[in-house]
């Protein structure tokens, strides 16, 4: 997980996301 939202920020907002909904 780490690497993806070091490579892919977005990616991680997404995640983010989708545990506040």
């Amino acid at each position: 997980m780490s690497n993806i939202s070091k490579t892919n920020p977005r990616v991680n907002a997404n995640l983010l996301s989708v545990l506040l909904l």
